[in-house]
């Protein structure tokens, strides 16, 4: 499975901290040419990356953003309040004062959402007005006004 390295990827993995102090100091430079990040080739259109540089990291974003999320849940208990669902699969932040309009205008993308509430919690400071509800108790809440169908039926 392992493929042939070519005498490129053998050098970077040769020289791994010189690599990243380069790839560090070039990034900008990169970006400012309008060239991949990654590998100094044509991006993909209105992006920073070529497909090939985004396909090889997309398995660390992912591994990355399964652990700021998980940090998160954690913090807030991991099980929704509301109804106590525990399945991870289910749960969602969900803003207490339905103020995550404001939100979704302040963050470019749902992760860095993520890592601004991961980074609060870190400080000492977690956001107010964020709780954990499983996605049921969640959209219940939108459509009944505010009150979960859980409180309603209790």
């Amino acid at each position: 499975m392992s493929a042939k390295l070519n005498a490129k990827q053998r050098w970077q993995r040769r020289h791994k901290k010189y690599f990243a102090e380069w790839a560090a100091k070039n990034y900008h430079k990169r970006v400012v040419n309008g060239v991949c990040t990654g590998c100094g080739k044509a991006p993909r259109p209105g992006l920073r990356t070529c497909q090939q540089c985004y396909d090889r990291s997309l398995p660390s974003i992912r591994k990355y953003r399964r652990k700021v999320v998980a940090s998160i849940y954690e913090f807030y208990g991991n099980r929704c309040s509301c109804c106590g669902e525990s399945c991870l699969k289910f749960l969602t932040l969900d803003h207490i004062n339905n103020d995550g309009q404001a939100d979704r205008g302040r963050f470019t993308s749902e992760m860095n959402f993520y890592i601004h509430v991961a980074t609060q919690i870190k400080e000492g400071n977690p956001s107010i007005g964020l709780r954990l509800l499983c996605y049921n108790c969640n959209c219940g809440r939108s459509r009944n006004g505010g009150i979960c169908p859980h409180k309603e039926i209790a």
